[in-house]
């Protein structure tokens, strides 16, 4: 079998890893998950509906995350992403650390690296300051 991963997320806690996929959009009304693998790999597929708008489906991506951790009862646990977009998924949850793993030298400021540039400047705002752990493969 040979599947594809598509994730900017990655949830570690105890000896199980969790890889957030991004969402599929569906034809139903139902926002939800659902969960493959076995009991330290798990693959989280989120499905949300293709009738909403952008900004709902950004709430409801980030209530099912939520949900998953209540659900799991997941307490002490790290973050891994690679993309800025992702913080808005997640400063709102209590991680233990956030590492955020970067593809580019930072010293870089070529314009498409602004983005990445701007994880520094919102840290601060989202209380991630003592929490974020940065990871360049470019230094």
């Amino acid at each position: 079998m040979h599947f594809t991963l598509s994730t900017d997320l990655v949830l570690i806690s105890d000896n199980r890893t969790f890889i957030l996929q991004k969402p599929t959009l569906h034809d139903s009304p139902i926002r939800t998950y659902s969960l493959l693998g076995n009991e330290e790999v798990i693959i989280v597929n989120f499905y949300l509906p293709r009738e909403s708008s952008v900004f709902e489906r950004m709430e409801m991506h980030r209530e099912l995350i939520k949900e998953l951790i209540g659900e799991e009862n997941l307490h002490d646990y790290a973050i891994w992403t690679n993309r800025c977009r992702s913080i808005s998924l997640i400063r709102h949850l209590n991680a233990i650390s956030v590492f955020y793993d970067s593809e580019t030298d930072l010293n870089d400021v070529h314009p498409t690296h602004l983005l990445e540039m701007q994880l520094y400047v919102d840290a601060p705002a989202f209380n991630l300051t003592e929490k974020i752990n940065v990871i360049t493969a470019g230094l």
